[in-house]
């Protein structure tokens, strides 16, 4: 984060230390939204779109849930179980990807 702080205070004409407190308490909020919205999620339903984490013109955070499963093993042919896991995914908005030419 040391790059994007140093150049946010540059820009903003303040101390890398303040602009590190602010993108650090942007980082705990988004954080801290999935994590409060997929609470919310285990005990209603929600839909995909109210469980993202958007940031404007940027992207939006989101958990996607991956259910247990076996999977097989060529090497040594055995099935094994997986556990169930939850990762953090990232999806650019359009904009985004076209300012950087991705699409």
């Amino acid at each position: 984060m040391n790059e994007i702080t140093q150049r946010i205070a540059k820009r903003l004409q303040l101390s890398d230390e303040e602009v590190q407190n602010v993108v650090s308490i942007i980082f705990e909020e988004i954080e801290s939204l999935l994590v409060q919205k997929e609470k919310s999620h285990q005990k209603q339903t929600l839909s995909p779109k109210e469980r993202e984490v958007l940031i404007k013109n940027f992207g939006s955070f989101f958990i996607v849930s991956r259910p247990a499963r076996q999977i097989y093993i060529p090497g040594t042919h055995e099935q094994v179980s997986t556990e169930p896991i939850k990762e953090i995914h990232f999806r650019p908005f359009l904009a985004l990807k076209e300012r950087m030419g991705l699409t």
